[in-house]
């Protein structure tokens, strides 16, 4: 990290209020915040496009939606998220897709194969229907979780910080009484039956985290936004929000560089002043914005001060585009959650082998979005999740892509014998990424957990 003084050149002749690094959400947010403020603004990105990981790809005559993501409660106008009012008040408009159910809950050796729905009644009565007595339980479990939900919102307002310690010993006791215990531990305390329990966990499971790890304020808090009382949730197509976004800020006058890498951020006093590119380009700034992911900030500069982060949960996707519509493959839903073995009593959610698959996610893009996929086709995406990261295996370079193919292969394998259909003769075009893929597309190591 350089800590010289800057020089003249083509931008540092210009300072700028902020430069932010890197072209991915946060930093297209940041980018929008700035703008509205009417701050001078320059935004670098390392790649020829923006969006960062969200982004499509084309294989074949096709092209893959490869990131989504859900947003909650945006269909009531009285309640809209406050992603969602920054967005419009941004002048960015979204097409946003309602999701008709939370996901199907598939275990096999369980004899479980259910639909679970939005809405927190909802959800209770079709779970209390699979396991009877589970609705008490479920109920004071689901009313703690929005407590805290509420508490958590409460403080991020801008002034929850001041107002904390004058009210929220009266107002949030919940929050306080459940901070800093897992998940795990106070779903316990309710007496909820394990099956019931297989049917709450595994939304959030996906994020690499089990119940006996994560902190049961953040559970709660996803659980409540998720199961809304609305029972409204919605996706956007992430590849598209930056294009729009894209749009945006090219109408406010903010200068955006393509193909550019940052060497080093400048620093002065302990502060950041500047940046310097991988062309040698100095460029003065009283601010610095880092849009990217503090693992390769942290891990890639002195700012760590020798620290690595380490993200020990990979992934592995397969993108698919089958030759029939949804409807004739037996998919029924939008999204699948399916496990197969219980280990060390983690139950059928597990992630401490990579081969064979024990747990997969399942995504089908047409239950939601139309004309995603070619007329008459199905365009699907499968995903599994390992402890074990794929640098501390004995995999040989030679046999990386049997490896990647061996790994699809099952993946594809245990999705078809949910639905009942044979998926390999059905395939028009494939794409596998793997943790050292997406290492390649980002830069951010192939220790980082989440895909394109």
């Amino acid at each position: 990290m350089a800590t010289d003084n800057l020089v003249s050149g083509s931008k540092s002749s210009n300072l700028y209020d902020t430069i932010i690094i890197g072209a991915g959400m946060s930093g297209l947010t940041a980018a929008l915040k700035m703008a509205s403020e009417k701050k001078k603004v320059l935004l670098l990105e390392q790649h020829n496009l923006f969006g960062g990981l969200a982004t499509s790809f084309i294989r074949g005559r096709f092209q893959f939606e490869a990131p989504i993501h859900e947003f909650y409660g945006l269909e009531a106008e009285d309640n809209m998220t406050e992603i969602r009012r920054f967005l419009e008040a941004a002048r960015v408009y979204v097409d946003f897709y309602k999701i008709p159910e939370a996901y199907r809950v598939v275990l096999p050796r369980e004899n479980i194969n259910v639909e679970i729905p939005l809405g927190v009644q909802s959800m209770i009565d079709v779970i209390d229907r699979e396991v009877p007595c589970s609705r008490a339980g479920l109920s004071s479990l689901m009313n703690l979780c929005k407590d805290v939900a509420n508490s958590l919102k409460y403080i991020s307002f801008k002034d929850g910080i001041e107002k904390i310690s004058k009210k929220v010993m009266g107002s949030h006791v919940s929050f306080l009484k459940t901070a800093g215990y897992t998940a795990e531990t106070v779903i316990r305390t309710f007496n909820i039956p394990q099956k019931a329990l297989y049917l709450i966990y595994p939304y959030w499971f996906y994020i690499g985290i089990p119940v006996s790890n994560i902190s049961f304020t953040v559970w709660a808090y996803l659980m409540a936004d998720y199961f809304n009382e609305d029972g409204e949730n919605s996706i956007y197509k992430k590849h598209p929000l930056g294009m729009d976004v894209k749009s945006t800020i090219n109408s406010l006058g903010i200068q955006a560089d393509y193909n550019t890498k940052v060497k080093q951020i400048l620093l002065k006093d302990g502060k950041a002043v500047g940046l310097e590119t991988s062309k040698g380009e100095k460029i003065n700034a009283n601010s610095v914005v880092y849009g990217s992911c503090v693992n390769k900030l942290y891990s890639g500069t002195s700012l760590g001060n020798g620290r690595k982060l380490i993200n020990n949960k990979q992934e592995f996707y397969v993108h698919l585009v089958l030759d029939l519509p949804p409807e004739n493959l037996n998919i029924q839903n939008y999204s699948y959650f399916i496990g197969y073995t219980e280990e060390s009593g983690s139950g059928p959610y597990t992630y401490q082998t990579l081969y064979p698959i024990n747990y997969i996610t399942a995504i089908c893009l047409n239950k939601i979005v139309p004309n995603c996929a070619s007329v008459g086709t199905t365009e699907i995406s499968i995903s599994t999740m390992s402890n074990k990261r794929m640098e501390d295996s004995d995999i040989q370079a030679e046999a990386y892509s049997d490896y990647k193919k061996r790994i699809a292969q099952s993946m594809i394998q245990r999705f078809g014998d949910v639905l009942g259909v044979d998926l390999f003769k059905h395939i028009k075009e494939m794409h596998i990424s793997s943790p050292l893929s997406i290492s390649g597309y980002s830069g951010l190591g192939s220790n980082f957990a989440y895909s394109l």
